[in-house]
């Protein structure tokens, strides 16, 4: 493992951080991500206050860990994949994402410490199993490509704002509220059969079904027109 306290003279490209079990840790005075090899971390903590900046995209094999509460990403509209876990526990969102992919096997978990994790646009495209230990907010596209994407037994709330969820995998809502509050016009897509739990409505451009999903509780609407097609 290595701890970067202080920030590369120059991208350190020639660096591999990649084998299994390393560890690059980001202190307080590290405000940029060194570009390695690869542009592939085994697993990533950035710690110590501050904000760290990305400087391309880039793979996460294993864990994304962000502490301190002084602690900020900064993607710079870049985006990246994560293999293993996302923790934040320092409560701040991260700044201009891209697309999240998470791509690994077994269980990944999503967690923050209080409040909602937020993203952009996230691509669950796993072998496993995606596990949320927060509430979500998405504001761009969600695509379940692979694998499972699970509220727990907690029933964490999903706050959708983006124009589609594609569901092509399965999403375990248990007893969960999937929460439809864009600006622009929403959809429920993909080839999946899509079971919620309840579905809340609260935006005037309305939401529609474009491919058969099942609701197994309520339906509120509080702004909008639900449009169920053809389906």
């Amino acid at each position: 493992s290595l701890e970067q306290r202080k920030n590369f003279a120059g991208l350190p490209a020639i660096l591999n951080f990649t084998a299994a079990g390393n560890t690059l840790r980001l202190g307080v005075l590290v405000t940029q991500i060194p570009v390695c090899v690869s542009n592939t971390y085994n697993h990533l903590v950035l710690y110590g206050g501050s904000t760290k900046t990305m400087a391309a995209a880039f793979t996460i094999v294993g864990n994304l860990t962000i502490s301190s509460t002084t602690t900020i990403l900064n993607a710079a509209g870049f985006s990246f994949s994560v293999g293993g876990n996302w923790t934040n526990s320092s409560n701040n969102n991260v700044n201009n994402l891209g697309t999240v992919t998470f791509n690994g096997a077994g269980t990944q978990t999503i967690s923050r410490t209080t409040g909602t994790e937020r993203f952009n646009i996230i691509d669950v495209s796993t072998t496993g199993t995606v596990l949320l230990a927060c509430s979500l907010r998405v504001d761009g596209d969600f695509f379940l490509n692979s694998g499972t994407l699970d509220v727990s037994a907690s029933n964490h709330v999903i706050d959708f704002r983006g124009p589609g969820f594609y569901d092509n995998a399965t999403f375990n809502a248990r007893f969960g509220t999937f929460l439809l509050r864009g600006t622009g016009p929403q959809t429920l897509d993909g080839f999946s059969s899509t079971s919620f739990w309840n579905i809340t409505l609260n935006n005037a451009a309305g939401a529609t079904v474009s491919f058969t999903k099942n609701l197994n509780n309520l339906l509120t609407i509080t702004l909008g027109n639900f449009d169920t097609g053809f389906f």
